[in-house]
């Protein structure tokens, strides 16, 4: 559907557009996740854990179909035959996200993500970077959640 833009002399056209005032203020991590800040030996970082029963649905299916998932799977549609002795049962998940997606100077990873299945449950660990120089803190506590998994 072709909507036409806002008047930039609307009120809603303007919302502080160049007023930083008018912008309000950016809300903390912790005001928004739920979660606590993290000392590590390369400085804080902000952790959030989230734990969803197998029956949770993300996307068409529960997360307990991922288990049905055999090794020889795996093997196939990665084009890898050391993946068929893989159970997802046993793998950790992990997931960055980054300020770009140019890579080298510049780019930052700000988002450090690690699943893995545990009992009923599925559980992930996010690490946050809390500033720019902060970066280096999100590797000692992912790598400690990862190795605690079986197979990568």
């Amino acid at each position: 559907m072709n909507r036409p833009l806002p008047s930039p002399d609307a009120p809603e056209g303007r919302a502080g557009a160049c007023d930083p005032a008018a912008a309000g203020t950016v809300p903390s991590l912790q005001e928004v996740l739920p979660g606590r800040r993290l000392e590590t030996p390369a400085g804080p970082c902000y952790h959030v854990r989230w734990e969803h029963p197998l029956c949770f649905r993300y996307g068409a299916a529960p997360l307990k179909e991922a288990l049905t998932v055999s090794g020889r799977t795996l093997a196939v549609l990665g084009r890898d035959e050391s993946l068929e002795e893989v159970t997802l049962a046993r793998a950790c998940f992990m997931d960055t996200e980054t300020t770009g997606l140019a890579g080298g100077t510049g780019t930052y990873v700000f988002l450090v993500g690690v699943g893995w299945f545990e009992g009923d449950l599925f559980v992930v660990d996010q690490y946050f970077m809390e500033d720019y120089d902060r970066e280096p803190s999100l590797s000692p506590p992912s790598r400690r959640t990862s190795e605690g998994s079986r197979q990568w």
